[in-house]
């Protein structure tokens, strides 16, 4: 067995990477060219095998181009509003990040409910009033 522990095993492979680094980008071609299948399923297998992680992963790259939205700043907003959504309060999954499609000013972390919802009613503050009385007003008590 070699004898050594784990991280000087993994520092003097790292040092020998660094001083044969075409060495072992030909090997890692020459490996991949033999092995395209195994490394396609080997890639299929730790997605599915990871799946919740790479979900998560895609949604934060998401929102880091289209929001300017780092990952860090996203879970500390989950954090802050206590992984809840800040229209109606409920707890969720994963909160869509609200904006200002004019603008483009990130708002607060919605459900995807009230997102769509406000969506729907094309962000229109008045609409969306009319829309509760409306609600309000047809509202049959007991029924």
């Amino acid at each position: 067995m070699g004898g050594q522990c784990k991280p000087c095993k993994y520092a003097q492979t790292r040092a020998w990477v660094a001083r044969n680094l075409e060495r072992k980008r030909a090997l890692s071609k020459k490996w991949y060219q033999e092995n395209k299948d195994r490394h396609r399923a080997n890639g299929v297998r730790w997605t599915t095998d990871n799946l919740k992680h790479v979900q998560e992963m895609r949604y934060l790259s998401h929102i880091r181009r289209k929001y300017s939205l780092s990952a860090v700043d996203y879970k500390k907003m989950v954090h802050d509003q206590d992984g809840r959504c800040d229209v109606c309060g409920n707890p969720t999954d994963r909160l869509v990040v609200g904006h200002d499609h004019t603008t483009k000013l990130v708002q607060g972390l919605q459900c995807s409910n009230c997102n769509t919802g406000m969506g729907k009613f094309a962000d229109d503050p008045a609409l969306l009033r009319h829309a509760a009385d409306y609600i309000e007003a047809h509202r049959k008590v007991g029924v």
